[in-house]
């Protein structure tokens, strides 16, 4: 699992980002994870954290999707 010296701050303000965890709401909206910086706002896409499949039936992509999150924000345009 990612840990938080692995996320790069904000590239906007340089505020510590934040790993934002939100749970299913009453069954219509899977669990899902993002990136979020807490000073101005700026987010990564949200990714499911649980899956369901024909004949498997509901189960965790949780550490998928934190990796694809973690990925996501600390990503960076090179521009040397």
């Amino acid at each position: 699992m990612e840990t938080f010296r692995d996320i790069l701050q904000c590239p906007f303000d340089g505020t510590a980002a934040k790993l934002v965890t939100t749970p299913e709401r009453w069954g219509y909206t899977p669990p899902y994870v993002n990136e979020e910086c807490p000073k101005c706002g700026v987010k990564s896409p949200r990714k499911e954290t649980q899956t369901w499949t024909q004949g498997r039936g509901h189960y965790s992509v949780e550490q998928q999707a934190i990796k694809f999150v973690v990925d996501w924000w600390n990503r960076r345009v090179d521009r040397g």
